[in-house]
């Protein structure tokens, strides 16, 4: 653990049975219940073991089940940004609902990597 990191300081709301993931509330939300997923052990991702990386996919299948609920939710969508994560892998579980404006068409588009590209 490490204290100047946001993934190791955050409570957990959630955390696999074996204990090799949890699931924590983000400091600086994209979205209402934007939650991190990741490693408990502070590690970079070539560290992560495939029993490690077993936990995080339950727990991710475990919170989207639960985060289904809602008419107005639409789906999940589930980033990798190692921006600024000081060598704690994780990956950023966000929901859509109907009403909030689509990722997918920013992060390609003309304002997003795309423009980047050229």
């Amino acid at each position: 653990m490490a204290d100047d990191c946001r993934i190791c300081t955050a409570e957990a709301v959630q955390t696999a049975e074996s204990g090799l993931a949890q699931a924590s509330r983000f400091p600086a939300p994209a979205f209402d219940n934007h939650l991190v997923v990741g490693t408990t052990a502070h590690k970079d991702l070539a560290d992560v073991t495939p029993d490690e990386w077993h936990a995080i996919g339950e727990l991710i299948g475990q919170l989207a089940r639960e985060a289904g609920g809602g008419p107005d939710f639409e789906k999940l969508y589930l980033l990798a940004i190692g921006d600024a994560d000081k060598g704690h892998f994780h990956l950023h579980l966000v929901p859509k609902r109907t009403a909030d404006p689509g990722l997918g068409t920013f992060i390609f588009g003309p304002d997003g990597w795309n423009a980047k590209r050229g």
